[in-house]
């Protein structure tokens, strides 16, 4: 037995809550403490999402070129004869091996343009935004 009494009987109504208007919530936060972007920030902003964009276009690409590789998977038997059995099987092992080419393929064009290219220029630029001190 439960010692956990439920928000609400069956039936009834829920409590009402005050409602807040969205002016009063963020007049009482007032200044957060947040800094606007220099002009080189707003240049290395937009660079970056120049660079996040060329990053997304190749995981597209990539996976384009992925589902243009994979070979059609091998078709079921139709009896269970001992040769189509071993036809079929011959037949997985061949999908296998081109299946896992093709995805070493596309692997490789992430870990080439994305991972080792476009991704270290992203994170330089989001650090230069973000890292970069002004003095007062």
């Amino acid at each position: 037995m439960s010692t956990v009494e439920p928000a609400s009987a069956p039936g009834s109504t829920p409590p009402r809550h005050a409602v807040v208007p969205a002016g009063d919530v963020l007049a009482s936060v007032g200044n957060a403490g947040g800094r606007k972007l220099t002009g080189e920030q707003w240049v290395a902003f937009a660079l970056a999402g120049a660079v996040f964009l060329l990053v997304v276009s190749t995981i597209v690409f990539d996976f384009v070129i992925l589902k243009a590789a994979l070979p059609p998977m091998p078709p079921l038997p139709r009896t269970t004869a001992e040769a189509d059995l071993a036809a079929y099987k011959v037949a997985v092992e061949q999908y296998t091996l081109l299946t896992n080419a093709a995805h070493e393929r596309a692997r490789n064009v992430f870990e080439t343009f994305a991972a080792a290219s476009l991704l270290p220029i992203f994170t330089g630029i989001v650090g230069f935004i973000f890292g970069r001190e002004r003095s007062p």
